[in-house]
């Protein structure tokens, strides 16, 4: 009787300690961020010349949800955030006709910057930094 409690004490511990653990690093992505695109590269190549504000929540389930704050056409999908690491998909769906799709494969410089690349549905790369809005 005593190795069972044991047991179920143990795995009810650990299983705590894993949901712990994987709700911080969302944490860290919360909050207002600004996109600039084709920056730190010798070559910029890039058409891109605004600047969208994305709003990083989480939703009601405890899930990280983003949104363009300056363009609902934007749609953000398999979004997966770790301690160092953010991944997601953004699609513009302003042309029914055309699915554009950009990858993004992003890293935690420090709290107020990200930086990493996107990989659009064209096969173009492009380095991108997210900088904390303030």
């Amino acid at each position: 009787m005593q190795k069972t409690f044991s047991f179920i004490f143990l795995i009810t511990l650990l299983c705590s300690f894993t949901l712990l653990k994987t709700d911080k690093p969302k944490d860290t992505y919360l909050g207002i961020w600004t996109e600039h695109w084709g920056t730190d590269s010798a070559e910029t190549t890039t058409d891109v010349d605004y600047v969208d504000t994305l709003q990083f929540e989480l939703n009601s389930k405890g899930k990280l949800t983003i949104s363009c704050i300056n363009n609902s056409d934007y749609k953000y999908s398999k979004i997966k955030p770790n301690e160092s690491r953010l991944n997601f998909v953004m699609e513009n769906t302003v042309d029914p006709k055309e699915r554009f799709i950009i990858k993004y494969n992003l890293q935690i410089v420090n709290e107020n910057l990200i930086k990493g690349t996107i990989l659009n549905s064209r096969g173009k790369t492009v380095p991108i930094t997210l900088k904390r809005y303030k």
